[in-house]
């Protein structure tokens, strides 16, 4: 049998920081799905524009479109 010893890291947050790690746990996969298909379509680094995610019942993305706004 082997033992596996997970080391914990200790962080501080404030009431609201608390609130908003909470729902990014909730939403880890969901947020992990969304930076993927950006970081999939090279899009990582994109200013200046918008991106529309097409989801389907069981919240898996079926279709995403990217909007460049060209600005000077």
């Amino acid at each position: 049998m082997q033992i596996i010893i997970e080391e914990k890291t200790p962080v501080w947050l404030n009431k609201d920081e608390a609130q908003l790690f909470v729902a990014f746990q909730k939403n880890y996969q969901l947020i992990a799905n969304i930076l993927g298909n950006m970081d999939s379509l090279g899009l990582s680094n994109l200013r200046n524009a918008s991106m529309v995610l097409d989801f389907d019942m069981n919240g898996v993305i079926q279709h995403s479109s990217v909007t460049r706004h060209f600005r000077k």
